[in-house]
């Protein structure tokens, strides 16, 4: 991903796509598509163009029992920049999900693990050789079945095509970060104080610190 952002005015919609699988967090998915919609919102144009994908384009029951509408299912040809995967456990996934990662990683495009998803993202071997963060109840798990993911107990890591985090909020601190490289730290602001966010966190603080 490039260093240097855009002018809102002229940079291209993305579009951008987000996988749930279900039993989702509701919370996470909620905290990396809000971000990019107020984008849009004040910017006044489309920034980030949303597709929610299925496993079979049906609505998707989160954690939490609420469903989602999907409007495409997993191997759907839609011309995306980018895909989040947003998962809660990652024993749901399929075969043909880590081959579609794949497929798309091959194709350039940029991917991101929300909390479950980063560790779908190294079983399809797509994490290998980056930097990687994930839940910290799966650290040590995820550490010794992928022992090439260059893991940390950071909040989020962004490492050139790969962006992970370790779920729930730490997700719009990822997406808040990844907007200030695309469109400018002004947009960036706008959309933080829109949020009502006290401050951005930084991808290397620490998921776990004194409550």
């Amino acid at each position: 991903m490039s260093d240097t952002p855009a002018s809102p005015s002229t940079s291209p919609t993305r579009h951008v796509g987000v996988v749930v699988l279900p039993g989702f967090s509701l919370l996470a998915e909620a905290c990396a598509t809000e971000p990019l919609a107020v984008a849009n919102q004040l910017a006044g144009r489309p920034l980030y163009r949303l597709t929610t994908f299925g496993l079979d384009g049906e609505p998707v029951a989160s954690g939490s029992r609420q469903v989602l509408l999907t409007r495409q299912r997993v191997g759907d040809d839609v011309g995306l920049d980018m895909l989040m995967v947003c998962a809660s456990d990652p024993e749901g996934a399929s075969e043909s999900l880590l081959a579609w990662l794949r497929r798309l990683a091959a194709a350039g495009v940029v991917l991101a693990g929300i909390g479950g998803g980063t560790e779908l993202l190294a079983r399809a071997g797509l994490l290998d050789g980056y930097r990687a963060t994930l839940p910290w109840q799966r650290f040590e798990a995820v550490a010794r079945d992928h022992p090439r993911v260059r893991l940390s107990r950071h909040l989020f890591e962004i490492d050139r095509d790969r962006l992970t985090c370790s779920g729930g909020t730490a997700a719009m601190d990822m997406i808040m970060t990844l907007i200030g490289q695309h469109q400018g730290s002004e947009l960036a602001e706008r959309v933080s104080a829109h949020l009502v966010l006290e401050r951005g966190r930084m991808g290397d603080e620490p998921q776990q610190g004194p409550l």
